[in-house]
């Protein structure tokens, strides 16, 4: 898909007119268009002023519509996952240490008691 396309949709996806972007650029709606229809080149610099004002970076919109292409929604659930996956390792961690002290105290509570039976149970 072609740079001119995907503005066109993104635009459209934020519910914004062309002149509602075009007066976010401080150009006319007729310059802006002619951008959408890819009747003028559309330099990086205003490119980036471009993918400001519709709240991306220019990898976005590079990657916009691309088989890859992972939703915002979906980057924003994949890092809570992995926040929530760093706190699971952390209170695994904590409970490994904890089954470790309790083993150990578990070893020295049967060598002060020799006569408790430690048959483990079927």
């Amino acid at each position: 898909m072609e740079i001119n396309e995907k503005l066109r949709l993104i635009r459209l996806s934020k519910s914004l007119s062309q002149e509602n972007v075009a007066d976010l650029l401080k150009i006319s709606h007729v310059a802006y268009g002619k951008i959408e229809t890819a009747k003028t080149d559309v330099g990086l610099k205003r490119l980036k002023q471009i993918c400001s004002v519709l709240g991306m970076t220019l990898k976005d919109l590079a990657m916009y519509g691309e088989p890859n292409e992972i939703s915002i929604e979906t980057q924003s659930l994949i890092s809570e996952l992995k926040e929530q996956s760093t706190g699971w390792k952390s209170l695994a961690a904590e409970r490994q240490t904890e089954l470790t002290r309790l083993r150990q105290e578990f070893e020295d509570y049967k060598k002060l008691h020799p006569s408790i039976s430690t048959k483990k149970v079927k």
